[in-house]
């Protein structure tokens, strides 16, 4: 009947496209399709040989025991986090992202003219041009400004990292369309509906040249004025980055936090034995087989610059896999 051929269809678009943010498959969407729910059951009695997404039963509640168990420590013990701001400075941070990220998207880098790993890194900004940037666009966020005393930003990929992020001398205010979804979405982000916040944001471009990403940052003030239904905490901010390909924003209680994330990431992909597809940042994967001396040539004006961050990434940008060590989450 109909409804077979709807799961039919279903199961199709699930093995071909699976969840598919750029084309509207999102699985919130799917759900909210009419009917949807008189055809998943269908869809489920054929396994996965229709939905490759399917989970066996018994499968689904180890999964579920194993979220309510996470749940319950979070609960009593709080957030259990190897990268928490107390644990890891940002020179370690930025040492272990630029380490890692070398080690996943090279040829990228290399394509770039970078030639070791702590040359992702941007050199940090001076103190004349923080103050030149809080002179126009308010105080920033602690964090923010923590971090590029370290580095002013540094390098990603043409997705890797969202393009990686730009130092403070390149900050905008953001206007762009980029936003209008998340302008006319406020309310279920916790703000007042018709805010005015797009146009309070301020913009930090993207670390490369890269698939149309922005980098935004809302600042305590605006995002304090916008925010219903719950008190904001001081120094409260926001850090979102966007491509008006993609499906939704990203967004982050602060730039750190984003930062962490993509160290979480390129840390991950390392130990998963895992590089950046060619495809994606458009470079010649021969250049995966050039000498490995080129890492540690001297070719970088910042390495004199950043002396707590250099050392040491020079050192572990010349390590091999089986020198790495996995950092667990606690």
């Amino acid at each position: 009947g109909e409804l077979g051929v709807a799961a039919d269809v279903l199961g199709l678009g699930l093995r071909v496209d699976g969840f598919s943010a750029w084309n509207g498959g999102e699985v919130t969407e799917y759900l909210a399709v009419p009917g949807i729910w008189d055809v998943l059951p269908l869809l489920a009695d054929r396994g996965k040989d229709a939905n490759p997404f399917y989970i066996e039963g018994g499968d689904a509640e180890v999964m579920v025991k194993e979220v309510v168990r996470a749940i319950e420590m979070r609960a009593r013990n709080g957030r259990q986090w190897s990268l928490a701001p107390e644990k890891v400075g940002w020179e370690e941070l930025l040492r272990r992202l630029s380490v890692a990220a070398w080690k996943v998207n090279r040829p990228f880098y290399r394509q770039n003219g970078v030639k070791r790993a702590e040359d992702i890194l941007y050199s940090p900004a001076t103190e004349e041009e923080i103050n030149a940037a809080e002179f126009r666009f308010g105080e920033l966020p602690a964090d923010f400004k923590d971090m590029i005393r370290v580095a002013n930003g540094f390098q990603g990929g043409w997705h890797f990292l969202s393009g990686g992020i730009a130092g403070i001398q390149y900050l905008t205010t953001s206007t762009d369309d980029d936003l209008n979804k998340a302008v006319s979405d406020l309310h279920n982000l916790g703000m007042k509906p018709d805010s005015p916040v797009a146009d309070e944001m301020i913009q930090l471009q993207p670390g490369n040249e890269c698939d149309g990403f922005g980098h935004y940052i809302i600042l305590t003030k605006t995002w304090k004025e916008n925010v219903v239904g719950r008190e904001v905490r001081d120094g409260e901010y926001q850090y979102w980055n966007a491509a008006n390909w993609q499906g939704e924003i990203e967004r982050y209680d602060s730039v750190r936090d984003w930062v962490a994330w993509c160290v979480e990431e390129a840390e991950g992909m390392v130990d998963r034995g895992e590089v950046v597809d060619p495809d994606d940042s458009d470079a010649d994967d021969s250049e995966n087989d050039e000498d490995e001396d080129e890492d540690d040539e001297p070719g970088s004006e910042q390495s004199g610059e950043r002396d707590g961050v250099s050392e040491a990434v020079e050192k572990e940008s010349s390590m091999s896999e089986d020198d790495w060590v996995k950092v667990e989450d606690q």
